[in-house]
């Protein structure tokens, strides 16, 4: 059996596992950089002078979190020769050193080995820090700075040669998500040793989003500092954050993917673009990497591969990198492995196979993320920005292994050779491939991790480019949902392996040990391994020479025998890939409790908000939704991990005895049983969101069903108002009708009378002739009125049923369109006419409005005048309804005909922009 040996810091107490000790071996304290050794009689070589034999393996434990102040009261750093490594994020520094004041500028190596950068930079970087932030005084509130706003200062003072730092692109987690920026790790770390030594304060934050941010504040002692700055570096500062204009301080804002300086003053306007979501491309040349242990058949590569190779090289290819970089570590035969996870299960796996031709003769075909609309037709164009996809190896409901090649446009002088090998597994473990042939002009015994960086930005922009042209619309709405509507900026991490590793300083026959010493004891060689890592977690070296960096983002595996890795590299991916996607898929669950919470308070003020109902109604059934996608995203996960754990238990006691110090180093079971326990608990989160839920909803009918009783009592109220007003509008029509009788028969009474004077006798001879045997036949005069009254009431009751039956022949048109139009053509239509009333109602999704006027041409309208109302939606381009009224047609007319002049009206003035079917 190996022997292993527990041994502790004598000063710091950090504990150490070695395999195979060697008495008398040294070695440096990753924590306190105490000298370490291992007990025992020290050998022959050690008594002759020589160094010891060193141990086979020394695995360091992470440190435990430190303050700023215990940092800087950790001793020296002291250089070792022998095997070591570290886990620590940055370099910690002496007692008698600060970051802006070094006492020992005797030895040349030490502002190198501490800081990445000169004390001009960290003094500038601490007065523009200084004109943004203020302390919080008594009854003031502290002004401080975010982080994302600093890095755009920061960037903008290295395009400006302000700041001394190189940049790198990197996918940056801000306010509103993830986004592809220019960082400059050289910065960052200046930044840390400001806040390590006490000059800057930092706070976390949450935003709404529950998204954690940083911010920043100079603090006392850097308050103190700023008189020692000299001045020509604050003039420097001020040039840069100062409106050139006004001389006011520049504020950051964010406009859709781009990031503006502005001036806040609104009378002064200045306002212009940083470049540092411009992604600087470097040209390459890749060819798909297939990890050999992995898959079941074995790649080939191309016979013309050689003749293409040199091809680019004789190309000239080039960059559009407009910093001088500082190149310090290179990377020999670099192979490229970028992993996500995606949800994906049995059926989705044979969707895919039978989308890219699995079974097919030819398994190669194009694809593009273009829809088809109108599949009927006889031609489509399709833009450039293809992918040729060639199936390798498939199960039809287990997994796929093909080649994607890319083309995308790309600048002039840029040449891009990008060929991925991608393997997708139906529990969602997504894995792209690629070995670097040439990156530039240099081939793939030199890549530059400076150069790196930028590769890794576009292979992820592009990968994911690749798969979202073929994951089906319901994959896409569940990655829209769990990303928040950035699934393209999404989460992957990055896994670099290597043959061998060189650093600028290293002799060529130093050993590969005393090269990762020198990376891991500077602080500009860390900073060139955060542009890949983002943050360096832990480091391990094994006995076969191999080296491990493992980060947060990415990681970096040096070995000759890559074979021997590689099933665990491949794991490793997994549970990270898992873990990523846990992260967002639990800030998620967070929002969503968020909009349960709108929703109550929605609900409390119904009374007072006429559309709470209805904003509560599409709110709850849009969270219902999600809810309902978040359990299924979750049972994805939860198979996933469960058939991941069975094959890890099944796997790993079958490795050789050599190999379990490495399995211990990656962790992987302990990760994935950490990943199902979160699963689990998402699944109480789920569950009880889905309770909350349910309760709001019966809430939500309960007060529907109050509102409903209340309508139907007023409309029950209202009908019986109406049935009160039918009654009495019969009564007056029964008097109506009396007095009609009586005014006629007062009527005729008065006509009797204009022709007699009076009732007794006439004063016209003649008349009185013929009215006398009238006036002495008793009742006859009187029989005369009554007919004549008889007469008058007949004429008028005739006369009122005519006018009823002209009114009773009036048309009214109504009809129903919802048909989509041109609203500029609407509004130039409405235009000429002569409008009388317009009525509009507002809403958050519609805005309905409504118009009448009347119409008056004759004979466009067959000898009619009529009144047309029209409602249409302003917001979203419809015509929803028309009614067309005509209170005395002619004979041609009939709603046929109106409707018919209406519609053609409408397509003669570009109003309607469907069909009318009849």
């Amino acid at each position: 059996m190996d022997e292993f040996l527990i041994l502790a810091c004598a000063n710091c107490g950090a504990r150490f596992k070695i395999r195979h000790p060697q008495p008398g071996a040294e070695f440096s304290c990753n924590r306190c950089k105490n000298i370490v050794q291992i007990p025992g009689k020290m050998d022959g070589q050690r008594a002759q002078g020589q160094k010891p034999n060193v141990p086979d393996i020394v695995k360091i434990e992470l440190p435990q979190s430190q303050s700023p102040t215990s940092m800087r009261k950790s001793p020296s750093l002291v250089p070792s020769t022998g095997l070591n490594s570290t886990t620590q994020r940055f370099i910690s520094q002496p007692l008698d050193e600060d970051a802006l004041q070094i006492k020992d500028r005797q030895s040349a190596s030490l502002q190198k080995r501490i800081f990445a950068t000169s004390v001009e930079n960290r003094q500038r970087l601490l007065y523009l820090i200084s004109k943004y932030t203020k302390l919080a005084e008594k009854g003031k509130k502290g002004i401080w700075i975010r982080k994302l706003p600093l890095q755009v200062f920061m960037f903008e003072g290295v395009v400006h040669e302000i700041f001394d730092w190189d940049y790198a692109p990197a996918s940056v987690f801000h306010a509103e998500g993830r986004s592809f920026v220019n960082i400059s790790q050289e910065g960052e770390e200046d930044l840390l040793s400001l806040l390590s030594a006490g000059y800057v304060h930092n706070l976390k934050l949450t935003t709404t989003q529950h998204r954690n941010i940083t911010a920043y504040q100079i603090s006392p002692k850097g308050a103190e500092f700023l008189s020692k700055i000299p001045e020509e570096d604050q003039k420097a500062v001020n040039d840069l954050i100062c409106c050139p204009q006004c001389a006011s301080l520049l504020a950051v804002k964010k406009k859709g993917d781009q990031i503006y300086l502005y001036c806040p003053k609104k009378e002064c306007g200045h306002e212009r673009r940083s470049t540092i979501t411009d992604a600087e491309d470097v040209s390459y040349f890749c060819i798909p990497y297939f990890v050999p242990t992995l898959t079941k058949f074995s790649y080939t590569p191309p016979f013309d591969l050689g003749k293409r190779l040199h091809g680019y090289f004789e190309a000239n290819p080039r960059d559009n990198i407009k910093d001088q970089l500082e190149e310090l570590i290179y990377l020999s035969d670099a192979k490229v492995l970028i992993s996500e996870w995606i949800p994906f299960g049995s059926n989705h796996m044979a969707a895919l196979n039978y989308k890219l031709g699995s079974h097919e003769r030819i398994q190669s075909a194009k694809f593009t993320q273009e829809v088809d609309c109108s599949p009927g037709g006889t031609l489509i164009q399709i833009p450039e920005s293809l992918t040729l996809v060639k199936v390798r190896d498939y199960g039809l409901a287990d997994y796929v292994d093909f080649e994607a090649i890319s083309h995308l446009p790309e600048d002039k002088d840029i040449i891009q050779v990008e060929e991925f090998a991608v393997h997708i597994n139906s529990r969602g473990y997504v894995r792209y491939g690629l070995e670097i042939l040439a990156i530039n002009e240099r081939d793939h015994d030199k890549v530059s991790l400076d150069h790196l960086p930028r590769l890794l930005v576009d292979v992820l922009q592009d990968s994911t480019t690749i798969m979202d042209t073929l994951l089906t619309n319901y994959q896409k709405s569940l990655l829209d949902l769990i990303f928040q509507g950035k699934a393209k900026f999404r989460d992957k991490y990055f896994f670099v392996m290597a043959n061998d590793i060189h650093c600028f300083e290293v002799k060529e026959d130093e050993p590969i040990s005393a090269e990762l010493m020198r990376i891991l004891s500077q602080a500009n060689y860390q900073d060139e391994l955060n542009q890949v890592t983002e943050e360096v977690k832990e480091t391990a070296m094994f006995s076969d020479g191999t080296v491990l960096i493992l980060g947060s983002h990415g990681s970096i595996l040096v070995t000759r025998t890559p074979e021997k890795y590689e099933s665990l590299v491949a794991d490793f991916l997994f549970v990270m890939d898992v873990e990523l996607f846990l992260n967002n898929f639990f800030t998620r669950l967070f929002l969503m409790n968020d909009e349960l919470k709108d929703i109550q308070k929605l609900i409390e003020n119904c009374e007072a908000d006429p559309n709470a109902m209805t904003t509560v109604q599409q709110m709850l059934s849009r969270t219902a939704s999600d809810a309902i996608l978040m359990e299924e995203v979750r049972g994805y996960l939860d198979e996933a991990m469960t058939l991941f754990q069975s094959s890890v238990k099944a796997r790993y006691p079958q490795f050789p005895e050599d190999m379990q110090e490495i399995i211990q180093t990656f962790r992987i079971q302990d990760m994935a049983t950490v990943l199902q326990i979160r699963i689990q608990d998402i699944q109480k989160i789920i569950k009880g969101t889905q309770e909350c839920l349910n309760g709001l909803t019966r809430v939500t009918d309960v007060i529907s069903e109050r509102q409903m009783r209340r309508i139907q009592e007023a409309l029950s109220n209202n009908t019986r108002s109406l049935e009160d007003i039918t009654k009495t509008n019969e009564r007056s029509g029964m008097s109506l009708r009396i007095l009609e009788i009586i005014l006629a028969g007062s009527l005729a009474f008065n006509i009797m009378d204009q022709f007699t004077g009076d009732w007794t006798m006439s004063d016209d001879a003649t008349l009185h002739q013929w009215l006398q045997p009238l006036f002495d036949c008793p009742g006859i005069w009187l029989l005369c009125s009554l007919t004549l009254w008889t007469v008058m009431a007949l004429s008028i009751f005739l006369f009122m049923r005519w006018l009823e039956n002209i009114n009773a022949k009036a048309i009214a048109a109504r009809f129903k369109l919802d048909l989509p139009c041109n609203i500029k053509a609407l509004k130039q239509y409405l235009g000429t006419k002569d409008v009388v009333t317009h009525d509009a109602d507002i809403f958050s999704i519609s805005n309905l409005i409504k118009v009448c006027w009347e119409e008056t041409d004759k004979s466009h309208w067959l000898g009619n005048r009529p009144k047309v109302e029209l409602v249409y939606d302003e917001k979203n381009g419809f015509v929803l309804s028309a009614l067309i009224e005509v209170t005395r047609p002619t004979r041609k007319t009939s709603s046929y005909a109106l409707q018919e002049i209406f519609f053609n009206d409408l397509h003669a003035a570009g109003v309607l922009r469907g069909r009318w079917i009849r």
